[in-house]
């Protein structure tokens, strides 16, 4: 993937603890990836992936249920089934799997380190 060619972001804290934070990523493609979270608002816990193609729309981001993945395309909304799982369970499985058996974990460390890196990027330019 590409990196972000321009990032804008704004936060809020109170006494030092992250309240919120929005960030807008701009690409060289043209594509443009809004993000937001924070701690002191309703919670959603909600991630939606809009393309040119479609969207998917992931309910309950981050609990361990089944609720369905909805994609949408062309108008037309399907549900995406997904197994109920205990997620970073499986991603600690598999990391302990490729050490005790010397191959490549699911995400590549390069991947993990970009993505930090973005991270990092996105909380240097956060304004509060």
């Amino acid at each position: 993937g590409e990196e972000p060619v321009s990032i804008q972001a704004l936060k809020t804290a109170r006494d030092g603890v992250d309240g919120s934070l929005t960030a807008v990523l701009k690409y060289r493609s043209g594509a443009i990836c809004a993000v937001d979270g924070g701690f002191d608002a309703q919670s959603a816990l909600v991630s939606e992936i809009c393309g040119t193609k479609g969207s998917l729309l992931i309910r309950d981001t981050f609990a361990d249920t089944g609720t369905p993945i909805l994609l949408t395309r062309d108008g037309v909304t399907e549900e995406v089934p997904v197994e109920p799982c205990s997620r970073y369970v499986l991603q600690m499985e598999d990391f302990a799997d490729a050490i005790l058996n010397r191959r490549a974990p699911g995400f590549a460390l390069a991947e993990t380190i970009r993505n930090c890196g973005i991270i990092e990027r996105i909380l240097q330019t956060a304004k509060e």
